[in-house]
C-alpha cells in the first residue's frame, strides 16, 4: 500500500473575535496580515490592535479557533484534490517554534 501523509494548515479564525465592518475589520483588510521586520528582534506592525491579536495568536498549551484545510498527499507527493476538507475548529499547539527551530 502506497504510503499517504495527512497535511493540515491552521489558521487563527480572527472572524471569531472581531466583526463583520467594524473599524477594526476595516484596518485588518488594509494591513492584511502582522509583518515582522526581519533583523529586528521583537519588532512587527500588527494586523489587529494587541488585546485581540493575542487571543488569536497560536500560543502553545492554549486552545485557540482555527480554520483548518486537512490535505491528503501521497508518496509522489501529489495531493488528492478530491479529499480535501475545510473546517472550523479548536487547536491546541504543543510546542512554538522559530523558522531556524523548526527547518
Amino acid at each position: 500500500m502506497p504510503a499517504i501523509y495527512l497535511l493540515e494548515i491552521h489558521i487563527s479564525d480572527v472572524a471569531r473575535h472581531v466583526l463583520k465592518d467594524s473599524e477594526i475589520d476595516k484596518e485588518a483588510h488594509i494591513r492584511r496580515e502582522s509583518k515582522y521586520i526581519p533583523g529586528v528582534r521583537n519588532t512587527q506592525i500588527p494586523m489587529l490592535p494587541f488585546d485581540i491579536g493575542d487571543l488569536c495568536s497560536l500560543n502553545q498549551e492554549e486552545k485557540r479557533y482555527a480554520l483548518t484545510l486537512s490535505v491528503v498527499i501521497n508518496q509522489d507527493g501529489i495531493v488528492d484534490f478530491s479529499n480535501l476538507k475545510y473546517e472550523c475548529n479548536t487547536i491546541e499547539c504543543n510546542v512554538n517554534l522559530n523558522y531556524q527551530e523548526a527547518g
